[in-house]
């Protein structure tokens, strides 16, 4: 059926090009719906009780002349002469009241104002004919006003009888008109601007096409006002018909030469890559004389024949397996994963320190600051899925918001510096570190500057060791915030929903292999088939490409629905060949232990304290430390298993940090007192925070306690 329509206008467009004339005269007829929009109370110097004239309208007409001249053979200039009417009606009727033999009743009165306008106007039009029979124009029409009078009336419309008008001495006039005034508009602009567009179907009434009537709409929008200083504009659609008479002059046929190019080629099977593949043959010209109906086509063909070499294309080849590492470190392909789902407590410390870059006292970027406005929205609640460093670095805002909901507590603020450098001995830069964050709890978090007190000095009470060094230097350059009140400073707990596979890591390996050399290797790894989180990148140049990847991370951030794992490996060699593979990993079980669909035996809550901070190179338990400890134990019911994790940063030699992790981790478990528990010291093998950063390193030094309880 496409193909149908498609045919029917290219013949249509054929049949119209034979029959394209140059010139046509025409005499168009119209029927106007006049639209007249206004804002305005009364026409200047007559008296008119209207509230507003908005919308008014009447019918009027057009007739006129019309040249057209062709320009393509699509494309016309089609100006207009003639005489059109524009006139229109305002009504606006209004309610009001009467007191008749002593009882109001409702009336209404209607503000009339009828407008007779017409003139000459002059339209120049672009017409363009997409098809035979279809055209469309566009362009402006400019109206000569020659004759602009109006009526205007109030009239009495309810009730239809009893009662009249009272003049301005409130004698009764007997009528049920007023302000009766006809004259001519004031301040009339007799020149009126329009955009003008037009459509139309045009249908011969001779077989050569010499005569035709043409169906057609306009539509116009006005560019002025009918009078200078009113908000008042006329506007129209009509309907109507156009004669035309098209004369059609005898045109010499234009003489084009073209010329046409035909290559044949032949290919020949070889071996080896050649130096030059393609072999231009011998070319010969011939000559054509085609006579169409609009022209004489002088057709010079070239013609040759082209040998074409071709040899056997290098081949490239990729495979890509995906597979799971058990806990011995066997690779184990096409694996059924297990995911346990539960319900998790985290209690997250809060580093009471707050870091500076060297010689600075501007609190860094990387610590959240609000304004005014964002307090009602912040809550500790929305901290759920934060991790500890995102709970950390909006340190001020939880403080900030304790001292809020606590109104007797105080803190101190201790600026300190490294006392290496340009901060040697600068005891200015540690009190401006402290007044700034005082500063900020004081104008955003509308705390009393009463309950804050400064203290300055050069080093930490309990400062890092040797200040030389470049790492110390970074943790020595602080502000402490000490309080009175434990509330003020103690953890922030966190109930959330993890996620624990099976496996901790999955991995790929990739084989590319090429007749010549590689260009580019790449492989990427996602999880989910709907986010397509990018878990895992390589680009590069390795005919074997081969990573492991720690996957539960990617557990925590990915809905269930999510939950597969896919690799894609694409390679180049350096002729442009191309190869790519792609494996995936979907058989995984979920085992919720949050919203289990059945009893699920040895369902279990995991709690996770990340509580114990310790100073540099020390284990002992003081403080507030004591008081976290008594915290835990009290939340570790019978029969559960307690697993105690101690860890160092990545500063120190690694064998002492290994007993230094241990000692934390044993001083912990006696403190606890707990019988099925056991302690593990980590040393610095494995580091959750970029130890880049001082806070980093400070949570480094730490012990996780990790509770698994059964669940009833």
């Amino acid at each position: 059926m496409r193909k149908v329509l498609i045919s029917v206008c290219i013949l249509l467009d054929l049949v119209y090009l034979g029959y394209s004339q140059n010139n046509s005269y025409g005499l168009s007829g119209s029927i106007n719906n006049n639209n007249h929009s206004g804002n305005f109370q009364k026409l200047p110097g007559f008296p008119n009780c209207c509230p507003n004239f908005e919308r008014g309208n009447g019918w009027g007409f057009s007739v006129g002349g019309e040249f057209s001249s062709l320009v393509t053979p699509r494309i016309f200039l089609s100006p207009r002469l003639g005489y059109i009417s524009l006139s229109g009606k305002f009504r606006r009727p209004e309610t009001t009241y009467f007191i008749i033999n002593g009882e109001a009743i409702q009336g209404e009165f209607e503000h009339r104002l009828d407008a007779d306008l017409k003139g000459l106007f002059i339209e120049p039009m672009i017409t363009f004919k997409p098809l035979k029979y279809l055209f469309i124009s566009a362009g402006m029409n400019s109206t000569f006003l020659v004759k602009y009078s109006f009526h205007q009336e109030e009239r009495l419309t309810k009730p239809s009888n009893g009662v009249t008008f009272l003049d301005s001495n409130g004698n009764d006039t007997h009528s049920r008109l007023r302000n009766v005034f006809d004259g001519t508009i004031p301040n009339v602009q007799k020149l009126q601007l329009f955009v003008l567009g037009r459509v139309g179907a045009e249908f011969p009434l001779s077989r050569d096409w010499k005569y035709t009537i043409t169906p057609e709409i306009s539509f116009s929008v006005p560019l002025l006002n009918v009078t200078e200083n009113l908000e008042w504009k006329v506007s129209w659609i009509s309907a109507g018909l156009c004669l035309r008479y098209y004369s059609k002059k005898e045109t010499k046929k234009p003489k084009i030469e073209e010329k046409v190019f035909k290559i044949d080629s032949i290919y020949v099977q070889i071996n080896y890559e050649p130096e030059n593949p393609i072999k231009i043959g011998i070319e010969y010209v011939d000559e054509y004389t085609i006579e169409t109906k609009d022209s004489i086509i002088k057709q010079i063909v070239y013609n040759r024949t082209d040998t074409v070499f071709l040899y056997k294309p290098k081949k490239i080849e990729a495979s890509l397996e995906l597979f799971a590492v058990d806990s011995i470190g066997n690779f184990v392909k096409n694996p059924k994963i297990k995911v346990e789902e539960y319900i998790a407590t985290r209690l997250e410390p809060l580093l009471n320190y707050i870091f500076f870059d060297e010689g600075s006292d501007k609190i860094p970027e990387r610590y959240v600051m609000l304004e005014k406005s964002d307090l009602k929205q912040f809550n500790l609640d929305s901290l759920n899925k934060s991790t500890t460093l995102d709970i950390y670095y909006n340190l001020l805002n939880i403080i900030g918001k304790r001292l809020a909901e606590k109104p007797n507590a105080k803190i101190t603020l201790v600026g300190c510096n490294s006392n290496i450098g340009i901060e040697q001995n600068n005891l200015n830069l540690s009190k401006r570190r402290a007044e700034n964050v005082k500063s900020y709890l004081e104008n955003v978090w509308g705390i009393n500057p009463n309950r804050i007190q400064i203290v300055y000095k050069n080093l930490p009470d309990k400062s890092s060791t040797p200040i030389d060094d470049s790492l110390k230097a970074e943790e020595n350059r602080r502000v402490e915030i000490i309080s009175d009140d434990w509330e003020i400073l103690q953890p922030v707990e966190i109930t959330t929903i993890e996620r624990k596979a099976s496996v901790d890591k999955v991995g790929y390996r990739g084989n590319v292999s090429s007749d010549t050399s590689i260009s580019r290797v790449e492989v990427k790894v996602f999880v989910g088939s709907e986010s397509r989180n990018l878990i895992s990148h390589y680009e590069g140049t390795e005919s074997k490409p081969f990573k492991i990847i720690d996957i539960n991370n990617f557990l925590q951030r990915n809905n269930w629905s999510d939950l597969r794992i896919y690799g894609f490996l694409t390679a180049r060699d350096v002729l442009g060949n191309g190869s790519g593979a792609k494996d995936s990993i979907t058989n995984f079980e979920l085992v919720s232990f949050v919203k289990p669909k059945e009893n699920v035996e040895g369902m279990y809550q995991i709690d996770r304290f990340r509580l114990i901070l310790f100073d540099f190179d020390k284990w002992t338990i003081e403080g507030n430390n004591k008081r976290i400890v008594n915290y835990i134990k009290s939340r570790i019911p019978e029969n559960s298993t307690v697993t105690i994790y101690g860890s160092t940063d990545i500063t120190g030699d690694e064998s002492y940090n290994k007993v230094l992790s241990q000692n934390r981790a044993d001083a912990v478990q006696k403190a606890l007192g707990v019988k099925n528990s056991k302690s593990i010291g980590l040393g610095k093998e494995k580091q959750e925070f970029p130890n880049s950063l001082p806070e980093g390193r400070f949570y480094s030094r730490n012990v996780v306690v990790v509770v698994k309880k059964q669940i009833k």
